[in-house]
């Protein structure tokens, strides 16, 4: 009788159980994975769409404050809109109070499309006199 080689008693490789194995834990772990990133992800991308309003706004008020109070109304008048750049339908709306009056009350209204969360509106306040 022939004894069985060394080699056949001890076989290299990897049987298809354990490949199968190893695959399911790969794949269970990229899943919890991918449900960890895809949140942050889409805040991420909110906090830059705020980020961006919010610094054309700032823009915006600041270029009020620097324009001459009997400039003002001309320069930009009730309902004067911009386009915020970057933003999916951003706009920039300048209203006021009562434009006769002194001090001026201005207010900014700010809005967008996100994907995340719908249409965003934020609001802006400053006050102007002579």
């Amino acid at each position: 009788m022939r004894k069985p080689s060394i080699q056949s008693q001890f076989q290299r490789g990897f049987s298809l159980l354990e490949l199968m194995i190893t695959v399911a834990i790969l794949t269970s772990v990229t899943l919890a994975a991918a449900l960890v990133v895809v949140p942050v992800a889409r805040e991420s991308r909110f906090r830059r769409q705020v980020e961006a309003a919010n610094t054309a706004a700032l823009r915006v008020l600041e270029k009020i404050q620097t324009t001459s109070f009997g400039n003002l109304v001309g320069t930009y008048p009730q309902g004067h809109v911009e386009t915020i750049p970057g933003l999916n339908s951003g706009s920039l709306t300048i209203q006021y109070v009562d434009p006769a009056a002194d001090p001026l009350e201005i207010q900014l209204d700010v809005s967008w499309n996100s994907p995340e969360a719908g249409t965003i509106a934020r609001t802006f306040h400053t006050m102007r006199t002579e």
